[in-house]
């Protein structure tokens, strides 16, 4: 991953809700992810096995929200949600 596509997918995290994790598995994302709010998404970035993008579950919102991150960071997403 490059440095500008993490600081736009920061950024937009952010605006979300939601923060990009740096974790060595989904399990250890999702815990560090619980605080974020009662129900979490969290996706994997696709070709980045310790990159992981957590949200608070929106339903179809977090499509819209994943759809921008990809349109602005080339950067794709795998629901990895236990």
């Amino acid at each position: 991953m490059k440095g500008w596509q993490m600081k736009d997918l920061k950024d937009l995290a952010a605006r979300a809700g939601g923060r990009v994790l740096v974790c060595g598995s989904a399990g250890e994302a999702s815990e560090k992810a619980r605080d974020l709010a009662e129900k979490v998404r969290l996706y994997r970035v696709k070709g980045e096995e310790s990159y992981f993008v957590a949200l608070p579950d929106r339903g179809e919102e977090n499509d819209r929200i994943l759809k921008e991150m990809h349109e602005k960071t080339a950067l794709e997403f795998e629901e990895v949600t236990g």
